[in-house]
Parts: C-alpha cells; sequence; structure tokens
C-alpha cells in the first residue's frame, strides 16, 4: 500500500507562453503558482518557441531554472528527460499534437486559461478568466485566480468624494501600446488634465522614451514607474484605466474603481469586470478615443458609481485562488505519482512521432 509520503510531489514543470505580443501574463502566472510550493519541490520553467520576452523577463526575476526551446518537439523531449511529477502549461490555445504526444508519454498535466483544441487532452484544466460549470477535470471562474497575498494585506485608500489620482497600467508588454492612446486621451481634455497619473510600465515595454516625451509635450502631472510594487501603487490611487488581464483581478482585491480596455479579442473573453462592477470600453481594435474619454469622465466624477464599484469588490472571493490552484496541481500530481507507481501510464511517445511536432 503507498502512504501519503510516498506520493508527495517531488518534481514540477512549468511550459510558459511568452513571446513579442503576447504579453507577460503567463511568466507572471507560472512564477506566482511556483512559489506557493515549497523549497523540496524542483521547479523548472520550459519557455516555448520565440519567447524572447519570456526570457527577458525570467532573468529580470533572476530565475535560474528555465530554458527555451526551438520547437515543440524539443519541449516534449525536454519533459520526458526531466520526467516530472505534473506538467503546467499556460501557453493560451494549447495545441492537440503536443498535448497528444505528452499523453503518450505518460506525462500528466495542468492547463491553466486554455480553451484551446488541446485542452480536452489535459488531465486537468483550470479556467480562471472563463465562465463554465466545474467538472472532474475543468474548474472555473475568479476562485482560481492567481492574485498573491500582497493584494489583500497592502494598505487600501479610503474611497474619498474627490478624485486626485489615477493609475494607468496595461501590463508586462502592452503590445497595443495603450499606455500611449490613453495619455493622448486624458491629455486632450481639461477635466482630466488636473489629475495626477502614476504611469506603470512593464519590463517588456518598448516605448518608454517616447511616453517620456509625450508627458513632458502634453505637460501632464505624471510619474513613470518601472518594476515597482503594484499593490503599494494601487494602494495610494483614486481609480485606474487598465487591460482586461490578470491586473483587473489585482485591482478588484485592491478595491480600486477601474475603466477596462480588452488589449486584443482574447481578452475580450474575460467577463470578470462584470462581477467587479467596472467600466468596460471594449476591444481596442474596435473603439474610438471619444467612448474611452466618456468611461473616464463619468467614473473621475461620479463619486456614487465609485463607491458602488468599491462594494461590489468587497463581495468578491478572491483571497484564496493561488491556494486552490495548488491544491488542484498537488492533487493531480499525487494522482499521477500513484499511477506511476502501478505502470498505469500511457504508451512511450517515439522519436519518430516528435518529427511533426515544430
Amino acid at each position: 500500500m503507498l502512504c501519503v509520503d510516498d506520493l508527495s510531489p517531488k518534481k514540477i514543470c512549468f511550459v510558459v507562453e511568452g513571446g513579442f505580443g503576447v504579453g507577460l501574463g503567463h511568466c507572471y502566472r507560472a512564477l506566482s503558482i511556483a512559489e506557493t510550493f515549497a523549497d523540496d519541490v524542483e521547479k523548472n520553467f520550459i519557455l516555448t518557441p520565440g519567447s524572447f520576452a519570456g526570457r527577458t523577463f525570467m532573468e529580470s526575476k533572476n530565475i535560474n531554472r528555465f530554458q527555451i526551446c526551438d520547437s515543440y518537439s524539443e519541449i516534449v523531449e525536454r519533459l520526458i528527460e526531466y520526467q516530472p511529477d505534473v506538467v503546467v502549461n499556460d501557453i493560451l490555445n494549447s495545441r492537440e499534437d503536443y498535448m497528444v504526444a505528452l499523453r503518450k508519454s505518460g506525462l500528466s498535466s495542468v492547463n491553466i486559461d486554455d480553451i484551446g483544441p488541446g485542452s480536452f487532452m489535459a488531465n486537468l484544466v483550470i479556467n480562471s478568466v472563463y465562465d463554465g460549470n466545474n467538472t472532474a477535470r475543468c474548474l472555473y471562474g475568479s476562485r482560481y485566480v492567481d492574485v498573491k497575498s500582497k493584494y489583500f494585506l497592502a494598505n487600501k485608500k479610503k474611497l474619498s468624494p474627490k478624485v486626485k489620482t489615477i493609475l494607468i497600467t496595461f501590463g508586462g508588454e502592452d503590445p497595443a501600446n495603450l499606455t500611449r492612446r490613453v495619455i493622448d486621451i486624458v491629455g486632450s481634455h481639461s477635466a482630466l488634465r488636473r489629475y495626477c497619473y502614476q504611469v506603470v510600465l512593464g519590463c517588456g515595454y518598448r516605448w518608454k522614451k517616447q511616453i517620456v516625451k509625450q508627458l513632458a509635450e502634453l505637460r501632464l502631472t505624471a510619474n513613470i514607474l518601472v518594476d515597482v510594487d503594484l499593490a503599494k501603487i494601487m494602494g495610494e490611487v483614486d481609480m485606474a484605466i487598465a487591460a482586461n488581464g490578470r491586473t483587473t483581478f489585482e485591482l478588484a482585491a485592491m478595491g480600486v474603481p477601474t475603466v477596462v480596455i480588452s488589449a486584443h479579442a482574447r481578452e475580450c473573453l474575460n467577463t470578470f469586470y462584470r462581477e467587479a462592477g467596472f467600466f468596460y470600453c471594449g476591444n481596442c481594435e474596435l473603439i474610438t478615443d471619444q467612448q474611452i474619454l466618456n468611461k473616464l469622465l463619468v467614473l473621475s466624477s461620479n463619486f456614487q458609481k465609485r463607491l458602488e464599484m468599491r462594494n461590489k469588490m468587497q463581495g468578491l472571493e478572491l483571497q484564496h485562488g493561488l491556494t486552490r490552484i495548488n491544491r488542484a496541481i498537488r492533487s493531480q500530481m499525487k494522482v499521477a505519482t500513484s499511477l506511476q507507481r502501478k505502470n498505469e501510464t500511457m504508451p512511450r511517445v517515439n522519436c519518430e512521432e516528435l518529427e511533426h511536432l515544430v
């Protein structure tokens, strides 16, 4: 009979997407999840082909145990060599051929926010930003979002009838350069020009010099912040405008009234803004500057709306999402370890089957 100690997981590998244009949310989330596992669990990271922004991110966070692969066949080969207790895939829409290769190699997998064709081959799927009914292999909803504890422990600013400071943040990379667009919008209206702006740029943002010049030309009162404690900044502002990604959950945890813009079509699938009561503008490619301006003007001038948002956010259950993710992954790891001990794995994939994976 197997005891619990025999089934304790020892190795976990994160396969992460981090290419330019994708953003760094997958990298941030993988690191957040990895940090919930004890030091005696060996954690490795594999970056998908072309994830050069992800490589820069890993280096900036002093992560040593990572590598970037040139193809999906190489990813599978590395995983077969490494033999982790579980593979955590955070790679947008997973490919079916890649997931089939994992299953044939006897590798257990947990996929994060995956609605791709390969998701049906995963042992467990955790979709925190998509709606659905929980099943034995699919967990849905904001209860599984990866908000770090610091956002619940940080000081929260008391809601003021008058707005003074506004946060502008569009993730680690901001490929649509919404930062520049929003600054142009607030600089065009006298009512918005009077506020102070905290402009937070991610480590993958490529237009910092242009933003410095833009703010100087518009003569806006603003601070440009890079690689800062976002929880601390959120605790000092009256409202925010942000992309419709993982930052919306952090803003909700901090109780910050927010205007949300989807940076691309996929972000439109995230409907958490409804739960939080945030003002939603839509897909940045389909909305006008006037629509964004109108939302900002209403939220910044209407204390009652901001108060309603704050009250709605306080009723959300976000605090233990990372713990729930950890437990779900650990449970899957123990199941996989048990099956391996009983030799109940699927047939191993051979090298010829990997040749078509690129």
